[in-house]
């Protein structure tokens, strides 16, 4: 392909896509909604374009996502999927310039997988102002953002890479020392084994720029995604394939939603591709994509079990696991208090109470033990909780109850230990690993070690998050 204008214009005059600009007067109420988060925590401001819709027939969802050329295609091709199944829906797309956006001379070679090219629209969307974000999945952080969950990836596109040379030029047409630009630091190691004598350099900037640099000879080839190439139409471009290992998720793209949003999970099942191992207890209710690898196994204390007695004088029971549920319901023997009022640690936790029978229950907002705090300060000076849990349950409900002088009766109703699994699976066969608690977490480590450093990891609660960091860190 001939390049005789700038690529940007060959962008938009062969591909009818209109590039982003700054909002106008008219659009600024689009700031507004925004809020503060269109400032930022650090106070340097986030650039936001105006939004562009994707039409359906009915309800609109409110999406964010990169202001790039190539972020718009992908957005397209996530809603070119979801409507085959949900032709009802409309894309609303508000356009984020993210940190990555902007900082053009940090180079990624050695960057660790944060949330460069991620975190302005997370927050957004943690703060309810989109209601999914939709990425390239290979920019995810890992582990995923306490408070977000993936709930789709996509199948994606040819994961592999090539190195695009100008128009007519082969490998032997090279210079001695020719410039081959990067950002990959595998992708370096790559090609320095397959150009001889080449020189690597470091470049940033949306492909169509980078393209643009090969064309007006400040380099003499450039590595980059297929992907990328057939997303933005570069079909014709001179380009060699290169062997090797592709990077983990290239090609796909990831639909993120906030952990609590079961609608928008169930919404973009059909297109999820993702391959989980979960560590935790749950059983059954799993999605074929979904491989249970219990870490831990629970044996209740029957001799503790007569101490449940004790809750027909309470007022409140406190329940934070479903297990702790099920047991307190076994001692009983199916004849617990089930018009007790209870307080539940989450909404797990709450549906299984309603599940085994009880009706009348308040839920935490936030699923930790910090969570319940404010329903237990809520709570009337007469009141008498019970308090049935795991011997492994932190004492954070114990401490606020005494230094609120709370009446709290608490009981040991079963052991947590780890339980080591027939076989060691190959994690690299999968694109994500799930913790449910601590205890799952500490025991992933005794036996498997560190997990692979680029896979995509989701926890359950703060302290499952906090037990990770720590363990990540040592």
């Amino acid at each position: 392909m001939k390049v005789s204008h700038s690529l940007c214009d060959f962008l938009d005059e062969e591909m009818e896509i209109s590039r982003p600009s700054y909002p106008t007067a008219d659009e600024a109420h689009i700031l507004c909604d925004m809020g503060e988060e269109a400032w930022g925590k650090s106070g340097r401001k986030i650039h936001l374009y105006p939004q562009k819709k994707h039409k359906g027939n009915g309800s609109k969802m409110m999406v964010g996502a990169r202001s790039s050329i190539l972020s718009q295609k992908q957005v397209e091709e996530v809603f070119q999927e979801l409507s085959q199944i949900h032709p009802e829906i409309t894309f609303c797309t508000t356009w984020f310039e993210t940190l990555g956006d902007i900082d053009l001379t940090s180079s990624l070679a050695n960057r660790p997988l944060d949330d460069f090219f991620t975190r302005e629209i997370d927050e957004a969307l943690l703060q309810k102002k989109i209601q999914i974000a939709i990425h390239s999945a290979k920019d995810l952080p890992r582990p995923i953002p306490r408070g977000l969950k993936v709930v789709a990836l996509t199948k994606g596109l040819d994961s592999s890479d090539s190195l695009v040379l100008r128009d007519n030029m082969t490998l032997c047409d090279l210079p001695k020392d020719s410039k081959i630009a990067t950002s990959s630091l595998r992708r370096q190691s790559v090609i320095q084994k397959f150009v001889a004598d080449c020189q690597i350099v470091d470049i940033r900037g949306t492909i169509e720029k980078r393209l643009q640099k090969l064309f007006d000879g400040d380099i003499d080839g450039l590595v980059v995604a297929n992907c990328a190439l057939m997303r933005l139409g570069f079909h014709q471009l001179n380009t060699i394939a290169i062997p090797g290992e592709a990077a983990r998720y290239q090609g796909r793209l990831a639909v993120v939603a906030r952990a609590d949003d079961i609608e928008m999970e169930k919404l973009f099942c059909p297109i999820n591709t993702k391959r989980m191992v979960h560590f935790g207890l749950e059983e059954g209710g799993f999605e074929s994509n979904v491989f249970h690898l219990p870490l831990i196994e629970t044996t209740p204390l029957i001799d503790n079990f007569l101490e449940c007695q004790k809750s027909l004088n309470a007022s409140h029971l406190l329940f934070t696991s479903k297990t702790s549920a099920r047991y307190f319901v076994e001692a009983f023997q199916g004849k617990a208090p089930f018009k007790k009022n209870c307080l539940a640690i989450g909404k797990a936790t709450a549906s299984c109470l309603r599940s085994l029978g009880f009706c009348q229950i308040e839920t935490a907002s936030q699923e930790d033990q910090e969570g319940l705090f404010p329903l237990l300060q809520a709570l009337p000076s007469d009141v008498k909780i019970f308090w049935p849990h795991s011997n492994l349950s932190r004492d954070a409900i114990s401490e606020f109850c005494k230094s609120h002088h709370i009446f709290l009766n608490e009981c040991i109703l079963y052991t947590t230990v780890p339980k080591k699994p027939p076989f060691a699976p190959d994690f690299n066969s999968f694109d994500e690993l799930f913790f449910s608690s601590p205890s799952t977490v500490e025991a992933f480590f005794s036996f498997f070690g560190k997990p692979p450093a680029d896979i995509l990891i989701s926890c359950k609660g703060a302290q499952t998050n906090f037990t990770l960091q720590k363990k990540l860190a040592e």
